[in-house]
């Protein structure tokens, strides 16, 4: 799953498709009750949490319609700067809001879309590509890991180093184990000779029938190459370290 569907997969599950418009905003409780008009507006006040709230279609203490914070962030990490991303808000939906607070809602909600995906299960083909690319942040160079499920292109585990190590190199794998709680059929990774005693040290096990497959080439195949173009193009002007802390 890409930057931009997870956001929306958040928006659905925050924000049901079905749910009234009454529901409370903060933990979408149904037991709320009217607690008077506030600038024309009716208010509710939720009678589980105790916060009080309008009903209108937008997230909790924010100004904009969610649709225009939703459309902010997925402009950004399909590629656009934030300059780019403000003109596309005001020639698309006649909204001005100032790159700062675009920048302010990718810090917030980012977050928050990185608590939500951890909670999901995704189905795995169980054959898993690793691989790391190499970014330049503020002039220093960063190394970020990643692995993706062959089939489905989910992102399984990424990770965020200075160096490119064995200890590393365990780390990712063993992010990709306690995330996914399983371990893979195969995993396929480059000719790094760090590989082999990494991935013994995470998935070896005493079983040969659950013991995973280490695929190793001396080439990048098509896709992993696809996709650190795909990396470099997302972070292409932006705060990298930034931006990958925030959602990984």
């Amino acid at each position: 799953m890409d930057i931009p569907h997870a956001i929306n997969s958040w928006v659905y599950y925050k924000i049901p498709v079905r749910v009234k418009e009454t529901n409370c905003k903060y933990c979408n409780s149904e037991n709320v009750t009217k607690k008077g008009v506030r600038h024309d507006k009716q208010t509710y006040k939720c009678k589980d949490c105790g916060h009080i709230f309008v009903a209108n279609g937008k997230f909790s203490r924010m100004r904009n319609d969610r649709s225009i914070i939703v459309a902010a962030l997925n402009c950004y990490y399909d590629g656009l700067s934030l300059r780019k991303a403000q003109r596309n808000l005001e020639q698309v939906f006649g909204e001005e809001v100032s790159q700062v607070t675009i920048l302010n809602w990718i810090k917030k909600y980012s977050r928050l879309v990185k608590e939500y995906m951890v909670t999901q299960v995704p189905q795995l083909s169980g054959l898993w590509h690793e691989d790391e690319t190499m970014l330049q942040c503020k002039g220093r160079s960063i190394w970020f890991w990643e692995m993706i499920d062959e089939d489905t292109k989910f992102m399984v585990a990424s990770h965020i180093s200075g160096t490119r190590s064995m200890e590393d190199t365990i780390a990712i794998f063993q992010k990709v184990f306690d995330q996914s709680k399983v371990r893979p059929k195969a995993v396929f990774v480059d000719g790094s000779h760090v590989y082999s005693s990494a991935f013994n040290k995470v998935f070896w096990t005493m079983r040969k029938d659950t013991r995973p497959e280490l695929v190793q080439s001396r080439n990048k195949s098509k896709r992993n190459k696809q996709h650190s173009r795909e990396i470099a193009w997302y972070t292409k002007g932006q705060n990298k370290a930034n931006a990958r802390t925030e959602i990984f």
